[in-house]
């Protein structure tokens, strides 16, 4: 079994309305990263608004937040269904869910450290992103060339890229896209230039928080891909270089896609776990036809 972790962009209002009334652990939940914080954070993913969900220093806390809640929901139902995954991986803020159901980080500095990453990456308000469709690595690369400030933040595999950068040279870009066999772009609404050099502050910023804290990385109990290499982590000590330099660096998903690929040929489960199903629309055009593709709500 191979389970992954949703990203920023699967949010939505509402989600864990439906899991309260028949899982009392994940009000339980909620409740003890509302305490962490010292702020309200469920109510915002439970009932909006909708704009303030979207601000990165609440989506990503709600989306880690609500996938671990999901998890443990999973684990009520079948006490045995952590003993029979053989990987785990999340895209981009999903790794940190990872993290902790893997047993690196406590769910206390997990939240403390998304919540010190969506704040500094919130001051690095300059630029956006935006992803081109149905194009090739060897196009994308060719028309950023051209472009100083410019990157792949998400190279999520079967012509999906997603680029970062400062706004008129993305606006800039959309317009010739064409020139370089590239049809198809779809705008997101996020606050900043993500996984690019425009976070290197935000990642200097973490990296204090990190050494300034007393944030305890344990070695994982399941075997992770890390982001930043699309391979196994094999030192945890490891990990807190790996999370800084995942701001500023291209999420490699085409790679751990066929990373998952390259090593499981047998028919196993790949299950997403969030209140989303990007990772699994991914799967569907990367993955080798002996995966067995799932949902967390299937899984409840």
């Amino acid at each position: 079994m191979i389970v992954v972790f949703s990203g920023q962009g699967s949010q939505f209002v509402g989600m864990g309305k439906d899991l309260i009334d028949k899982y009392p652990l994940t009000m339980d939940i909620f409740e003890q990263a509302n305490n962490i914080l010292d702020r309200d954070l469920s109510s915002i993913f439970l009932n909006g608004p909708e704009e303030l969900l979207n601000n990165t220093v609440n989506t990503q806390l709600s989306i880690a937040i609500m996938s671990i809640a999901l998890f443990k929901v999973i684990e009520e139902k079948d006490p045995n269904f952590i003993k029979h995954i053989k990987l785990m991986a999340g895209h981009s803020l999903g790794e940190y869910t990872a993290l902790h159901l893997a047993g690196v980080l406590s769910f206390r500095d997990t939240v403390l450290l998304l919540d010190a990453r969506s704040k500094a990456m919130a001051k690095c308000s300059q630029g956006n992103m935006i992803v081109l469709l149905r194009t090739n690595i060897d196009d994308v690369s060719n028309l950023i060339s051209h472009y100083d400030n410019c990157v792949v933040a998400n190279d999520n595999g079967n012509g999906q890229f997603v680029i970062s950068g400062l706004q008129n040279e993305l606006d800039d870009m959309i317009q010739e896209k064409e020139k370089y066999n590239i049809k198809l772009h779809k705008k997101i609404p996020v606050s900043g230039a993500f996984h690019s050099p425009l976070m290197n502050n935000a990642a200097i910023e973490l990296e204090e928080y990190i050494k300034n804290n007393e944030i305890k990385f344990n070695k994982n109990s399941i075997p992770l891909l890390s982001n930043y290499t699309a391979n196994l982590i094999d030192d945890h000590n490891a990990i807190p270089n790996l999370l800084i330099k995942q701001l500023t660096n291209t999420v490699r998903w085409r790679e751990t896609m066929e990373y998952f690929n390259a090593h499981h040929t047998e028919e196993i489960k790949f299950i997403e776990i969030g209140p989303g199903k990007v990772l699994l629309n991914l799967a569907k055009r990367s993955l080798n036809n002996n995966f067995i593709l799932l949902d967390s709500q299937s899984m409840i």
